[in-house]
């Protein structure tokens, strides 16, 4: 023991220096670590956030789209409505808007980078909360207005074609399709169609009306809750990937 402790006063720089010195490689290779972890979150949340702006300009482009769709169907309910009782109305312009003014137009925006951040839990990956919380508003209002709107918007069109077709072959709308949405000359078509019984019926116009509104509706909830949102938050992202370059 008194010889332990003989060394020990001698050479307790010595055995301090290899202390500190052992000390000082832990946490300098903890530090390294935690810059390296830092680095690769940081290299993780550039890339996703560049998916998700490519993604949301995407959104931009749909959703113009969908609302320009959403509109001209209600102007095509309106044409209809107008022309019930115009003998001479063109039926090549009647038989087009029959047709597309059935159409459901909704907007589905492409979400996989934000749906698989929520599901395997890389949200947090995202250090800004303003970035998190515009994210979560726009999601979030898309999937509420998907649980009832769109439900509601497409029972709608459902009944609207179904009284349709009691007058108007459904296999002209593939001649439509075929023919580009463009207006379709109706005695190229072949398939008949009856536009008297159709505008007689009581039901019509009821129907043309409900049909009218959806679209109006859409086009309306679209420009008014969606554009809003997305630009708020295509602005925000644009912002800071031009900070992280």
């Amino acid at each position: 023991m008194k010889r332990i402790l003989t060394t020990l006063s001698q050479k307790w720089p010595e055995y301090l220096l290899e202390i500190l010195v052992i000390t000082i490689g832990i946490l300098g290779a903890y530090a390294l670590n935690n810059w390296n972890e830092g680095r690769k979150a940081q290299k993780q949340e550039t890339y996703l956030i560049n998916r998700l702006q490519k993604e949301l300009e995407l959104d931009s482009v749909t959703l113009q789209g969908t609302i320009f769709l959403n509109t001209s169907h209600a102007n095509r309910g309106d044409f209809l409505i107008e022309n019930l009782n115009n003998p001479s109305v063109n039926m090549d312009s009647v038989v087009n808007s029959v047709f597309f003014v059935g159409r459901f137009n909704w907007f589905h925006s492409s979400s996989p980078t934000y749906d698989e951040m929520v599901s395997s839990g890389q949200l947090g990956i995202l250090r800004s909360d303003s970035l998190k919380n515009l994210l979560n508003d726009y999601y979030e209002i898309l999937e509420g207005y998907r649980s009832f709107i769109f439900y509601e918007s497409q029972k709608q069109k459902e009944s609207y074609n179904t009284h349709k077709n009691k007058y108007f072959d459904p296999s002209i709308m593939t001649e439509l399709w075929k023919n580009g949405r463009s207006i379709l000359p109706v005695d190229s078509i072949g398939y008949e169609f009856d536009w008297v019984g159709f505008r007689s019926d009581p039901e019509t116009v009821r129907q043309l009306k409900i049909n009218r509104g959806v679209n109006h509706e859409l086009a309306w909830l679209f420009e008014r809750s969606f554009v809003s949102r997305l630009n708020r938050l295509l602005a925000y992202i644009r912002h800071e990937n031009k900070l992280k370059k």
